[in-house]
């Protein structure tokens, strides 16, 4: 861990600059292409969780209640996370 930000440390911003300007627009595209089925699979169980929610009722604009709903899909959203990390999840 230590030697990992000592490297990045020496190599400087000068570098990761270069490598995204002179890499980084080739492999790009590729990268996102070939990173659908891994997001698939990992945002599925989430986006699942959040299809099966029945939010409490939505007050008016700027109503401060509206933020109970939030909190409700953060709740589910943290349970789902925390069950997939007891199933070696993660």
């Amino acid at each position: 861990k230590e030697r990992f930000r000592r490297g990045v440390v020496r190599a400087g911003a000068e570098k990761f600059a270069r490598k995204i300007r002179d890499v980084g627009r080739d492999r790009f595209g590729p990268g996102v292409s070939a990173a659908v089925a891994d997001y698939k699979t990992g945002a599925e169980p989430y986006f699942s969780t959040i299809a099966a929610l029945t939010l409490s009722p939505r007050k008016p604009r700027g109503d401060p209640a509206n933020y109970n709903r939030v909190q409700e899909v953060g709740k589910a959203l943290n349970a789902k996370r925390l069950a997939l990390l007891g199933a070696g999840g993660g």
